[in-house]
């Protein structure tokens, strides 16, 4: 009888073994704190307003400035490739006008580590960092008007990205070459915005 050998790669590997490592589904609607999101007040002169209250995470910052983390609000748990993360943005006024009306920052493990998707105020884009190098792509022309809510679905799977806003979909790109298998999910915010029904889950 032959005898069938497989053999992984590290990131196979990682990919088989992720789902025990993560919580397979979450979901809020912000009514209150459970404590599952920290806000990164590191840099206070960025930083305006980072609370959950009023059945929403609301996130501020007013500086004008070109670069500096904003407010951030980064979830507890990573979040692994083959997982669906979905949630509800109504965006406020855009003054700082250097920086899109959000960013939404996935598989971070650092800052030269990550891909962010950035919404509007007329384009849905996106940049991958892997070892400090950046790249930045647009996906969509898209219109995200102050006042408005939208729901933006992601879904991960090893090859590729789907991405759904408000149940429509919008387009699938490649999964970034060198991208970590899993990370950080962090809400960022140059102006002001405000999150509500945030779920993530598992993909089998």
């Amino acid at each position: 009888m032959r005898r069938l050998v497989f053999m992984l790669t590290p990131a196979m590997f990682l990919l088989l073994i992720s789902c025990s490592w993560f919580q397979k589904t979450y979901y809020t609607d912000f009514d209150s704190d459970d404590g599952k999101f920290s806000f990164n007040e590191a840099d206070s002169e960025t930083f305006d307003t980072g609370e959950i209250a009023d059945g929403s995470l609301h996130l501020k910052s007013t500086v004008n400035d070109e670069y500096g983390s904003g407010a951030q609000a980064v979830f507890s748990e990573e979040i692994p490739v083959k997982s669906s993360v979905s949630f509800t943005v109504t965006f406020g006024s855009q003054f700082n006008t250097q920086h899109p009306r959000g960013h939404f920052n996935f598989f971070q493990t650092d800052p030269d580590s990550r891909m962010v998707f950035m919404a509007g105020p007329s384009t849905l884009s996106y940049f991958v960092s892997v070892d400090g190098e950046t790249e930045s792509y647009d996906i969509k022309d898209m219109v995200f008007n102050e006042d408005t809510a939208y729901e933006f679905e992601f879904k991960f799977k090893p090859m590729a990205i789907y991405i759904y806003v408000d149940e429509s979909f919008v387009n699938v790109i490649d999964y970034p070459e060198g991208l970590p298998l899993s990370g950080d999910f962090i809400f960022e915010c140059h102006n002001e915005y405000w999150v509500d029904n945030f779920g993530y889950e598992i993909l089998e």
